[in-house]
This record gives structure tokens, C-alpha cells and sequence, in this order.
């Protein structure tokens, strides 16, 4: 049996769920069953318990792009999602070791991609003392 709203929206038929509904759906399922979710007090906002209100604030789910918490602190909601890349998600991790140089803030792996040094060179660097500045500025031998 099809749930009461599988037609009214189009999004969950025939035994067929779009991308979008897929997101909400899980979205749904990490918040109730992950204890790395619920721990933290991440939850759905009450309005998008209902996928036509979900859908309504976040529009269709763009190709290549899932849904993301913008802070990760933060629970589901409208001011706190958006459509991300799997390299935008990966980069918005907690577990993501930030620098800050040159007053900007950015992950290990973008200061690798910026300065062309391996980023396990710099990870090894900042571990064994050397400051910021010479771990992104000096040239590897």
C-alpha cells in the first residue's frame, strides 16, 4: 500500500522514490536511528517532516549534488542546508583539520591544493613543530 502522499507529489510512485525524496527520506532515518545524529541533538526541524514542505524550502535535488548540513553543529533546516558536492560535503567534515594563515581559514587538503605541497608533507610539518607559515611556504627538497 503507497502512503496517503506518495501521489500528491510525485516523488515516491510505482515503487520509485527521486532523488529527492530519497535525500528527505534519509535525512528522516539519520536523525531518528543514528546515535552519531541523536547524541548530538541533531534533529529535523518539525516543518520538514512533511516532504512537501521539505521540497517547497530546497527545491529539486541538483545531478551530483546531496544534501549538507552547513554547519555541522547544527540540525535540518532551512537556513542550515543545501544542495552540496561529494567535494563540498567531504571539505565541511568535523573531523577536517582547518589552518589559518594569511587570515584565511581552509582545510589541510585546500592549503595542499593551493600551495602544491602534499598535504601529508604539511600534516607532518605542523605535528613536528614547525609553524604555519613554514609548512605552506617552503619548498619540499
Amino acid at each position: 500500500m503507497r502512503p496517503k502522499n506518495a501521489l500528491k507529489h510525485g516523488h515516491s510512485s510505482n515503487g520509485k522514490q527521486s532523488p529527492t525524496y530519497q535525500s528527505w527520506a534519509s535525512m528522516i532515518k539519520r536523525c531518528k536511528t543514528d546515535k552519531r545524529y541523536f547524541s548530538r541533538g541533531i534533529k529535523v526541524c518539525y516543518k520538514w517532516y512533511s516532504f512537501e514542505n521539505f521540497f517547497s524550502d530546497m527545491g529539486e535535488q541538483p545531478a551530483g549534488k546531496t544534501l549538507e548540513r552547513i554547519n555541522n553543529n547544527l540540525g535540518y533546516l532551512k537556513s542550515n542546508c543545501r544542495w552540496a558536492s561529494r567535494k563540498e560535503q567531504a571539505r565541511n567534515r568535523r573531523t577536517n583539520r582547518l589552518i589559518t594563515f594569511r587570515n584565511r581559514t581552509l582545510t589541510l587538503q585546500e592549503w595542499s591544493e593551493i600551495t602544491g605541497i602534499y598535504r601529508k608533507t604539511i600534516s607532518w610539518r605542523l605535528d613536528h613543530g614547525w609553524s604555519v607559515l613554514q609548512a605552506l611556504t617552503i619548498e619540499p627538497l
